[in-house]
């Protein structure tokens, strides 16, 4: 059980330090010495569509309790084609917030339809910060609520996501879900291809728990409260062959079990949510909106001297693992092996028939040059991101898509590389990645 009585306080910016000293005077009896460098930051994501009578009730509320908060906390909310007056109450009542960046507003008609996973997977997108956190629109975050997901991060290490619910499943809390940034790129954020709505937050608590991930379930009312309202306002604005709520509920339900049954832990195949035809209360397209537009390739670089025995156990699960059509291509340059690799490749038909597959050979090395066989791999590359993939390395599923929506999310010159800790094993023991765009 966590000790939600838990403060930190150890040289914390002075607005930290008054956040801390007032729960002191609530009888916060506990305090964890911690290094700064561990304090996150953290976006929460609203999504919001013709539900400016909710919004109201919380959205000030929210604002207010996480002011003292502002150099750890945003509020990214997408207005997805309201017709009720949302934006203008926006832009009415928020000026100061949204010019000092605490709060960002993002319009958009590209959602005709109502869509939980699309609507959650844009929010979260445009989200800049360490950890995101899906708020409904009709949720309250609780006084300092940002401070007590932050703190729960710092006391959980590892590979984790907070789900902060009720007992009750239907008084709108149970989306409540707070995932580190990286790790929601790497589970192919909330699956677009289940019903618009009901069940998209269960199998998103599920495919992170089949992945390896801890659920940390914090039933504090005094962070869960949300708005009551009924399940047919959950499915106002959708379209689906299904009627009711509870008929997309259990679709959905069979389709994610269906899934995680067959190991498909990552959804979407790496592209998820809205990326263009996006704008802020102006009209203008921001910064978040432009780095999401760019559509890389990445290759994925391996060479091979004599190590058909490695190859055989990576190179079709890599493949398999990473399929992207249009986004990926693995480049194998056997460099002059004499192990029968080339007549092992000529046998492997449906590598080829993959569409992403090339095979390279040159016959002039006698022995391995690992620099040297390495420029010839990249060279050959077709993307635009390029990764060093040693025989012996697995990818790990949805690895491409991770890398490349980190890169679409960098506006920078910016490179990869491996972390090398327990907890990220994994990922590839070793690789890079460098992008060759012109800036």
């Amino acid at each position: 059980m966590i000790d939600n009585k838990a403060f930190v306080m150890n040289r914390l910016p002075l607005f930290v330090l008054y956040s801390v000293t007032l729960h002191l005077q609530q009888n916060i009896y506990k305090i964890i010495m911690i290094d700064n460098s561990r304090i996150f930051k953290i976006s929460f994501c609203i999504t919001c569509k013709n539900r400016l009578h909710q919004i109201r009730q919380t959205l000030p509320k929210n604002l207010k309790d996480n002011r003292r908060l502002q150099e750890l906390v945003e509020f990214v909310l997408v207005d997805f084609g309201s017709t009720d007056g949302l934006r203008k109450w926006i832009s009415d009542n928020f000026k100061n917030e949204m010019e000092s960046g605490y709060l960002k507003y993002f319009y958009t008609e590209e959602m005709a339809y109502w869509h939980a996973s699309v609507a959650k997977n844009t929010a979260h997108m445009l989200a800049q910060n360490d950890i995101l956190v899906n708020l409904d629109c009709d949720n309250y975050t609780g006084n300092n609520g940002g401070w007590f997901v932050i703190l729960q991060f710092m006391k959980n290490d590892g590979h984790m996501f907070l789900h902060q619910c009720s007992d009750d499943g239907f008084d709108g809390s149970f989306g409540r879900i707070s995932v580190r940034r990286n790790d929601f790129l790497s589970i192919g954020g909330y699956d677009e291809s289940l019903e618009p709505a009901g069940y998209q937050d269960l199998d998103l608590i599920n495919r992170l728990m089949a992945k390896g991930y801890k659920r940390v379930e914090v039933k504090d009312s005094e962070y869960n409260k949300a708005v009551r309202n009924t399940k047919e306002e959950g499915i106002a604005f959708t379209h689906s062959s299904f009627k009711t709520w509870h008929e997309m509920d259990g679709h959905n339900a069979k389709i994610s079990q269906s899934n995680i049954l067959a190991g498909r832990l990552v959804a979407n195949n790496g592209s998820f949510g809205i990326r263009k035809n996006i704008f802020d209360m102006e009209g203008n397209v921001p910064k978040e909106v432009d780095s999401l537009k760019h559509a890389h390739k990445i290759s994925f670089n391996i060479t091979c001297m004599n190590r058909l025995h490695h190859i055989k156990q990576t190179l079709q699960q890599n493949i398999r693992e990473n399929f992207l059509s249009e986004q990926v291509e693995f480049n194998l340059l056997d460099y002059n092996s004499t192990d029968g690799l080339e007549e092992w490749v000529k046998q492997q038909g449906e590598l080829f028939d993959t569409g992403i597959f090339n095979y390279y050979k040159t016959t002039t090395p006698t022995c391995y040059h690992r620099t040297h066989s390495r420029n010839m791999a990249f060279r050959l590359s077709t993307g635009d991101i390029v990764c060093n993939l040693d025989a012996d390395n697995y990818l790990g599923e949805g690895f491409a898509a991770y890398i490349l929506n980190l890169f679409c999310m960098s506006a920078e010159k910016v490179f990869y590389t491996p972390r090398y800790s327990r907890e990220r094993c994994y990922w590839p023991s070793l690789f890079m990645a460098q992008t060759f765009l012109i800036c």
